[in-house]
């Protein structure tokens, strides 16, 4: 004849199922739906729920941070101006068309992908005054071929491929900050 030990949960797991099924069994009630005949009644339960509300708070809710809400900066679309390709780069059939614009904030974003028939080195764009970064600025982009290559963006407005050898860079998520 075998007897058959068992062992009893620990006093922890005990308590933390009891602890659970006061919280299910709390949101439970809290979820149900109370319905009363009059606003004087849900009133004095809001009251009672929640002393600390108040409709005196509530008229400043439009402000966020004491500010009101027009005062933050809304995302805007950006315009994206096609620029004139140098030393025979082309756009990239087939892509979203190469581009540069600035946002409201003073970063200049490019965009699009571009071909090349040519030795790769030589200067892909410049970008206008207003849009030139105040250093020199070394960004990775996307390159048709085995390696990685480094875009670079001169002071003077010129872009052009400083590593890799490629025919195919894709200049989205190209960005930096203007010198102004």
């Amino acid at each position: 004849m075998s007897k058959r030990w068992f062992r009893l949960p620990s006093p922890a797991l005990v308590i933390s199922m009891l602890a659970l099924a006061l919280v299910l069994g709390g949101t439970a009630v809290a979820a149900t739906k109370s319905v009363h005949g009059d606003k004087a009644a849900d009133v004095k339960l809001i009251k009672k729920l929640a002393p600390t509300l108040s409709v005196k708070k509530a008229k400043n809710a439009d402000k966020l941070g004491g500010a009101p809400a027009s005062a933050y900066a809304r995302a805007t679309p950006l315009s994206f101006t096609a620029p004139t390709l140098l030393n025979s780069w082309t756009a990239a059939g087939g892509f979203v068309a190469p581009g540069y614009a600035i946002d409201q904030f003073g970063t200049v974003h490019l965009r699009g992908a571009v071909l090349h028939a040519g030795a790769s080195s030589d200067d892909i764009l410049t970008l206008p005054a207003g849009l030139r970064p105040s250093g020199a600025v070394d960004e990775a982009a996307a390159v048709y071929g085995p390696a990685a290559a480094v875009i670079k963006i001169e002071t003077d407005g010129t872009v052009h491929l400083v590593s890799g050898t490629s025919t195919f860079v894709d200049l989205d998520g190209v960005s930096f900050t203007t010198a102004g």
